[in-house]
């Protein structure tokens, strides 16, 4: 079992290419980035 903050790094670190991600609208990143801290804090 990985301490909290290890846990919680590796998961940022698996949804880089979420939160590295530039759409053309505004809108799309935001669902993006909403739905990967969904996935994130679920888990």
């Amino acid at each position: 079992m990985h301490p909290p903050s290890t846990a919680a790094s590796n998961r940022l670190k698996d949804l880089r290419r979420i939160a590295t991600r530039y759409d053309k609208l505004a809108r799309n990143y935001a669902s993006a980035l909403a739905l990967a801290a969904v996935i994130a804090f679920r888990c």
